[in-house]
């Protein structure tokens, strides 16, 4: 069987009677909307209660550990400042022996002998002291000192040069 409706309500009734269902419908989303928020809000406010506890008493741990640790706190930062200026200085450090061997490493220890070797860093300067046993032993040391790619500059005296053989001399250059 069919059922039947009739509506005997007039147009603007039924009109109205649709947007007050409309309405209806609203506010009860607007209502759970309401009591959902209201839900998240508590969730939130008891995990901020929470959070800050935790922050209190990590706090209160953090500075106890300070506190019980604060000579090695400064030990340690002395010991970091010490290692860093030590960084600096091996940064500036070069390692002269090395290069000063490989100097000399050519030098034969029959024909030249060094009696005094200086090198001093603020100038730049390099000073050789020695007596070469012939003029040819001294033009080939003097000729090695100025092919090294770590001195320039090699000065000699001339006056060395006026004698054959047992010639002492002194050599002045600037190194880099």
């Amino acid at each position: 069987m069919f059922s039947v409706r009739n509506n005997l309500l007039p147009p603007r009734k039924k009109q109205l009677l649709k947007k007050l269902i409309r309405l209806q419908f609203i506010k009860s989303i607007l209502e759970i909307l309401l009591i959902l928020t209201s839900l998240i809000t508590m969730v939130f406010l008891g995990a901020q209660t929470i959070l800050e506890e935790h922050f209190a008493s990590l706090t209160t741990n953090i500075v106890s550990v300070n506190n019980e640790h604060t000579p090695e706190i400064r030990d340690i930062i002395h010991i970091n400042q010490i290692l860093h200026n030590t960084n600096i200085i091996q940064k500036q450090f070069n390692t002269w022996s090395d290069t000063v061997y490989n100097l000399m490493s050519h030098i034969s220890n029959n024909d030249i002998i060094i009696s005094r070797l200086s090198l001093n860093k603020s100038t730049h300067t390099f000073e050789i002291t020695g007596i070469a046993r012939t003029r040819d032993a001294f033009l080939s040391f003097q000729k090695i000192l100025e092919d090294s790619p770590y001195i320039k500059d090699v000065q000699a005296p001339i006056n060395s040069l006026t004698q054959p053989e047992n010639i002492a001399f002194h050599i002045t250059a600037t190194f880099e």
